[in-house]
């Protein structure tokens, strides 16, 4: 298996969104639990439920737990000035 790329950061949010729709879910995992919390259930919330239970199904059950409790929070728009 090859391991995800580490370069996710200059990648747009659909560019990520498409990874993780193609790559198995062991790597998607991987790449997940390469990101901080907040970029990992914003990505994981581009995904559709079985998407997404498929690729946490992969993580630690530690990451799992973290993100699962991350992802019951709304989605909060940027604030306006």
């Amino acid at each position: 298996m090859t391991p995800p790329p580490t370069r996710w950061k200059k990648w747009t949010p659909d560019e990520l969104e498409a990874l993780l729709r193609e790559a198995v879910p062991e790597q998607a995992a991987a790449l997940i639990a390469a990101m901080e919390p907040d970029e990992a259930v914003d990505a994981l919330r581009d995904l559709s439920d079985s998407e997404r239970d498929l690729i946490l199904k992969h993580l630690p059950a530690e990451k799992t737990a973290e993100l699962s409790a991350l992802l019951t929070y709304r989605r909060t728009p940027p604030a306006v000035s």
